[in-house]
């Protein structure tokens, strides 16, 4: 009787052991896993990831010679000059209007300038079309932004002086796309301290463009 029993007990322990080693070998399910939020702009592209910029940084195109607060946004100079004796518009006596009187928007003074009736040619065209870094949204600065230009000229000048190809800040005035009126337009000397002077707009004087960003 007591065989029968330790065999009993045998059977029984080795069957506990099975159900033990199959419980062990089923497959685990891993949990869910939470997919990374795709960084995308909606249009099949992945959104740019703004980086902070400063006074001086070779960017974009140009120079960055003013950025606001964020650090994200601001103004870039380009590296030449677009014409060193160029008069404002072959338009000379008619004035483009209040949309091009604007002191701090020279994006929307630049189109405003080329959309006057009878225009052909002018330095608010020459950024238009320029293209230096590949950009396309170059324009006439406003005479806001050529101040804030000169402000850093002590930053501007040595990059340019030595940035292969660059032309470097020098003496004379360059236009602003900031009308004064039928006759003239303010333009400011970057490369010194000098105010703004209301320009006839018949003068030949130097063209800069900036982009902002």
């Amino acid at each position: 009787m007591k065989k029968k029993e330790q065999l009993f007990i045998k059977y029984l322990e080795l069957a506990l052991c099975l159900i033990i080693i199959t419980s062990c070998n089923k497959e685990i399910p891993e949990p869910a896993r939470e997919e990374a939020p795709q960084n995308n702009t909606g249009f099949g592209e992945k959104a740019e990831v703004e980086t902070e910029h400063y006074i001086g940084e070779l960017y974009g195109g140009g120079i960055v010679f003013y950025v606001d607060e964020s650090k994200k946004h601001g103004l870039i100079v380009s590296l030449q000059y677009l014409s060193k004796a160029a008069t404002f518009s072959n338009i000379l006596n008619a004035e483009v209007g209040a949309q091009a009187r604007n002191m701090t928007n020279g994006k929307n003074n630049t189109e405003a300038i080329v959309q006057q009736q009878g225009h052909l040619n002018s330095a608010a065209r020459l950024c238009m079309d320029y293209k230096g870094g590949g950009y396309q949204d170059w324009y006439l600065p406003s005479l806001n932004e050529l101040l804030k230009c000169q402000e850093q000229r002590l930053v501007v000048y040595p990059i340019l002086l030595n940035t292969p190809g660059a032309d470097p800040l020098s003496s004379g005035f360059e236009w602003s796309s900031s009308e004064v009126n039928a006759e003239a337009t303010w333009g400011l000397s970057c490369s010194t301290m000098m105010g703004p002077l209301r320009i006839l707009k018949y003068a030949e004087i130097k063209v800069r463009a900036v982009r902002a960003f």
